[in-house]
C-alpha cells in the first residue's frame, strides 16, 4: 500500500496530466470553465479515500509541480512563472 503523500503526489500528477492530455491544437479553443466552488470532496480510491481541495483557481496553464520537504508546492505555468504554493 502507498503512503499518503505518495499517494497525494500521485494524485496531483494525474490530475495535472489529465487538464494537459489534449494535443496542442488537437481542438478548437473552448471559453475557460468556471472556477470549481464548494469541496474539499472525499473520493474512494483502490489505495484508499483521497480528499480533494482546491488550493489556487489563479493559473495559466499549469504545467508541472514538485513537493518540497514541509509540504510546499513549486508549480509552474507555461508562460514561464514558477509559484509557490503552500
Amino acid at each position: 500500500m502507498k503512503s499518503l503523500p505518495t499517494l497525494i503526489h500521485s494524485t496531483a500528477l494525474a490530475m495535472l496530466a489529465l487538464s494537459l492530455a489534449a494535443p496542442a491544437g488537437a481542438q478548437p479553443r473552448r471559453p475557460a470553465p468556471e472556477p470549481l466552488m464548494g469541496g474539499p470532496w472525499e473520493l474512494e480510491t483502490e489505495g484508499g479515500p483521497v480528499r480533494v481541495s482546491i488550493l489556487t483557481n489563479d493559473l495559466e496553464s499549469p504545467w508541472s509541480l514538485a513537493f518540497l520537504p514541509d509540504g510546499d508546492m513549486l508549480l509552474t505555468e507555461r508562460p514561464g512563472r514558477l509559484r509557490v504554493v503552500r
